[in-house]
C-alpha cells in the first residue's frame, strides 16, 4: 500500500510484512477519520468479525435478499412508517 505523506512513520508502518491488512485499514481509517464498510455479508461469524474490527456499516445477504423494484420500495415505506411512529 502506498501512501503519499511526508510522514515517514507512516509509510514504515504499512510496509511491515507481518503487520495484518485489516490491522493497516484501522490504522489509515483512524488517520483519516472515515467510516468503513464491508458489503456481501453472509454470515453471523463475519458480523461478529466485522464489529470487532469496529466497521461502521455492513451490508449483504445475511441482512435481505435482492428485492424487486416495488417490493422494496413497500419494504422501506414500512421501515420508515415504524419509525416515524416510534418517535411520535
Amino acid at each position: 500500500m502506498a501512501i503519499s505523506t511526508p510522514n515517514r512513520e507512516l509509510h514504515d508502518f504499512f510496509d511491515q510484512p507481518t503487520l495484518p491488512t485489516h490491522k493497516k485499514y484501522e490504522a489509515l481509517r483512524s488517520f483519516f477519520y472515515e467510516k468503513k464498510s464491508a458489503e456481501g455479508v453472509e454470515t453471523k461469524e463475519q458480523i461478529s468479525f466485522l464489529h470487532k474490527h469496529k466497521c461502521d456499516c455492513l451490508q449483504g445477504f445475511y441482512f435481505c435478499r435482492p428485492l424487486p423494484a416495488e417490493v422494496a420500495t413497500q419494504f422501506l415505506k414500512e421501515i420508515l412508517s415504524e419509525g416515524k411512529s416510534e418517535g411520535d
